[in-house]
């Protein structure tokens, strides 16, 4: 009997040793799995940065560029109002030409009528 146990205990023990031996093998892959999972998170969040980056360039070239369609397009809406201020005042001055040629003619016209 105290053989039987013995040898039970034996198995029971080198049982137990290959569990471990499972077990073992089992954590040294789950790590080396968790190893590589966080290698290419590091991966990963390298690539976010640097689309963070490149969004943040983007965000600068877009104002830029807003910023150069609002000065062009005030730039083109002062030329515009300045096109018209000056087509107004040349038409003044129009205006004012043939009412002085008007007047002229007139004060000619009264000249000649004095002298004669």
């Amino acid at each position: 009997k105290y053989r039987q146990d013995a040898q039970a205990t034996h198995h029971r023990q080198q049982e137990s040793m290959e569990e471990e031996g499972r077990v073992r093998d089992q954590l040294i892959k789950a790590n080396a799995k968790i190893a590589n999972e966080e290698h290419q998170m590091q991966h990963i969040f390298l690539h976010v940065n640097k689309i963070e980056r490149l969004l943040s360039h983007i965000d600068v070239a877009t104002l830029r560029l807003h910023q150069h369609v609002v000065t062009s397009t005030e730039r083109d809406e002062h030329k515009l109002l300045l096109d018209s201020v000056s087509r107004e005042f040349r038409r003044s001055i129009d205006e004012r030409e043939a009412e002085n040629v008007d007047l002229i003619g007139k004060l000619n016209v009264a000249k000649a009528t004095l002298e004669a």
